[in-house]
């Protein structure tokens, strides 16, 4: 084909973990879709200092090139935190004080529900349908409801659209197939879209050492079944390094030390990595402890919970999982309702009854680490499991250096233990190797000359574009 009708621009996502933020333009069909609109955490470090410091407005995150100027791209309706309190009602209601314009494109799909995939869909035009999977939206949903309503936590009003694996989603002329893919979150997807100039294909995060790798088996295989792509958008987080570890190896590891150690142990882990939670739930049964979940981890599990397709334990009738009452002086509408209901169960514990008791419990955090291990003031002697990626994490924003002070200033010890949401580098290697693209973009890595060196023999053309850089297909 010779007409060129296919843009692809990158405006996330390369030389940076996550921020996904990929414009297909397909003047064939007359048709601008975005793969994934995430939050660029590198970006954020850089300005911010979450939770003291946060965006003010859209302009200064398109100003310090978080997100892309593109005219009317974004929500004109007002800002939530400087709403009054009929504009805020308005705003739950799914009214505006504002009309908003014509968008710029016609879609937005979302891979899968982490933050650097989909944050900062909170700040798009509302006009804008926004397709992601079924799990996903109620995750999305969760976590709105579970956060402090600002800029970026904002997704009201959204035109939220979803779909499951082997649906065929239809803008314009251009065909969409979102087909399912395993990572460390539920409902994660790829996808395939049928463009005016052949196949483009869309890995989002994916791995093939996970509990449901069948399900990246599939992914791969539908894209056989449909022929050669034209072009592979490949996620390339771990092109430089990579641990060989899968979730058997974390739960085996994490419960050889349960086994014999006798104090309080505490599992940092990601708040949306359901295979993780399942892991250290089996490692306190099988030793007789229980598992201690904040508030924010209990609500947002139980939304995963609903999802179709899931092996989830019931979290309501677990009577070995308890939730932590914060003590704190005010507490939302969500927390008091859950703490009330699960008081009514005696599944509640505070911080003193996990301190002087520690050898009964898993204390689980993720997000808010520090504040927790400052709030636990945990006991010598208690033991730290760091189960996330480190010092990167997808999802939190934390100074690793500022946590290792404080275990050192209570006297914990730390020790690592993760398998990784990621594909590693031979795992890549195989899946190019048996998908054969024509050419391929590496995105959601740091490295991206390292990716095209290291696969060219699996790939001749490897195509690296810098932030807000196009290729025409």
């Amino acid at each position: 084909m010779s007409s060129k009708n296919v843009t692809i621009t990158v405006f996330g996502g390369v030389e940076e973990i996550g921020g996904n933020k990929i414009l297909i333009a397909d003047s064939g069909y007359d048709v601008k879709i975005f793969l994934d609109f995430g939050k660029s955490f590198e970006i954020s470090r850089r300005y911010y200092e979450s939770p003291f410091t946060r965006p003010s407005t859209i302009q200064e995150l398109i100003s310090i090139e978080s997100v892309p100027d593109i005219s009317n791209l974004y929500t004109v309706a007002c800002d939530i935190t400087k709403a009054t309190r009929e504009e805020r009602e308005n705003w739950k209601n799914g009214k505006y004080s504002e009309e908003e314009p014509e968008p710029p494109v016609d879609a937005v799909l979302v891979s899968h529900a982490h933050l650097d995939h989909y944050g900062y869909v909170s700040l798009l035009n509302r006009k804008i349908p926004i397709y992601l999977g079924e799990c996903a939206e109620k995750i999305v949903k969760a976590r709105m409801e579970t956060s402090t309503l600002n800029l970026e936590t904002n997704y009201l009003c959204l035109d939220f659209k979803t779909f499951h694996s082997g649906s065929k989603i239809k803008i314009n002329g251009l065909e969409i197939e979102p087909i399912h893919v395993d990572h460390s979150i539920p409902g994660a997807y790829g996808f395939l879209v049928y463009s005016s100039e052949g196949m483009i294909v869309y890995t989002g995060d994916f791995r093939m050492h996970g509990h449901a790798s069948q399900l990246t088996q599939d992914f791969k295989d539908r894209i056989l079944d449909e022929g050669t792509p034209e072009i592979l958008i490949c996620e390339g987080t771990h092109t430089d390094k990579s641990i060989i570890s899968d979730e058997n190896e974390v739960r085996r590891k994490v419960s050889q030390v349960a086994e014999t150690y006798e104090d309080l142990i505490i599992a940092d882990f990601n708040i949306t990595d359901f295979d993780r939670f399942r892991t250290f739930l089996r490692v306190a049964r099988e030793t007789m402890r229980k598992l201690v979940l904040s508030t924010k981890q209990y609500f947002i599990f139980s939304a995963m919970n609903a999802c179709k397709g899931l092996e989830t334990p019931c979290l309501d009738k677990s009577n070995d999982i308890l939730v932590l009452d914060p003590q704190k002086k005010r507490y939302s509408v969500w927390e008091r309702k859950l703490l009330e209901k699960m008081r009514r169960k005696d599944r509640v514990v505070n911080y003193d009854e996990v301190r002087s008791k520690g050898e009964e419990y898993i204390f689980c955090t993720s997000i808010d680490s520090i504040t927790q291990v400052k709030q636990l003031k945990p006991p010598e002697g208690s033991l730290y499991i760091l189960s996330t990626s480190e010092p990167f994490n997808e999802e939190k924003e934390l100074s690793f250096e500022k946590l290792l002070n404080w275990l050192e200033f209570y006297g914990l010890s730390m020790i690592h233990v993760h398998a990784s949401g990621h594909a590693g580098p031979l795992e890549i290697r195989k899946f190019l190797k048996e998908t054969r693209p024509k050419k391929v973009i590496p995105v959601h890595t740091e490295k991206p000359m390292q990716f095209k060196r290291y696969y060219r023999k699996c790939v001749k053309d490897v195509v690296v574009l810098r932030q807000g850089h196009s290729y025409v297909l």
